[in-house]
């Protein structure tokens, strides 16, 4: 890693965030072989002149994603699943908005329809109101330029965001907006699934429905527990790709296993 420096601008994720993706940046870049040793905390700190609790958190991110082994008394080391890293680790949660900006993408948001509707049988259920309550539906495109990258609706409870739906600005994160109200999201249970465009979106995005696009859903959770957001992303198949590191947990499945996973 002989010329690494950190690149903050325009960027709003977590400075241990950035921290990680330019030491991979690195790895890939000079194209370090597994077992490849990474320079110390202090040395690292120094490089990207940022704090040793920084470095420590961007590197502890690595060893969760399986990119980096930690041999104890001796240091960190390049991992043999390194040089399979896809473009995002699907394992983390991000917003959009950070996801993108992490790519290097400039976002802009085109807000197709901003909407209360009755929470009903299914959003009540989830956010834990009445059914009479009132949930917000927005709908955007997420936008790179004048080229369309996701279509996006974010479903939540009304309570967060009280006042006119007009005269709030949606084009940021949803995500920040509700850590500015006190719902910080921390966590979320998605499905990925390869689909084709709804019939809503097939005329706004008209040159784009014989396209290949993967559908990530998500429930999302504060960190006190709350469900306070419902998130449906439709990305560009031909743009986005995302990875997973699997693991064995315990060692080879039991023959006698009634836990089989089909293929």
């Amino acid at each position: 890693m002989s010329d690494i420096s950190l690149r903050v601008s325009r960027d709003r994720r977590s400075l241990a965030v950035q921290v990680r993706d330019q030491l991979v940046d690195a790895i890939r870049v000079e194209k370090l072989l597994p077992g490849s040793q990474l320079p110390g905390e202090h040395e690292l700190a120094e490089r990207l002149a940022v704090g040793r609790s920084t470095i420590r958190e961007a590197l502890r991110l690595l060893e969760r994603d399986g990119l980096v082994d930690v041999v104890r008394g001796r240091g960190r080391f390049v991992s043999a699943l390194a040089r399979f890293r896809a473009e995002r680790p699907v394992t983390e949660f991000e917003s959009v908005t950070e996801m993108l900006s992490g790519l290097g993408y400039v976002v802009r948001n085109r807000v197709l329809d901003i909407r209360l509707e009755p929470a009903g049988r299914t959003w009540s259920s989830l956010f834990g109101i009445g059914p009479r309550d009132q949930v917000v539906v927005l709908e955007r495109l997420r936008m790179h330029e004048d080229e369309v990258l996701i279509y996006s609706i974010n479903v939540l409870d009304s309570r967060l965001v009280p006042g006119s739906l007009d005269g709030r600005d949606w084009q940021g994160s949803v995500i920040e907006l509700l850590a500015s109200r006190g719902a910080r999201v921390v966590s979320s249970a998605a499905t990925i699934a390869a689909t084709k465009l709804p019939e809503a979106a097939r005329v706004t995005l008209a040159g784009l429905t014989e396209e290949p696009w993967l559908c990530i859903t998500e429930t999302c959770v504060t960190d006190d527990g709350r469900v306070v957001l419902h998130a449906t992303d439709f990305h560009r198949g031909d743009i986005f790709a995302f990875h997973v590191v699997r693991q064995r947990s315990e060692g080879p499945p039991s023959s006698t296993s009634t836990n089989r996973r089909r293929r």
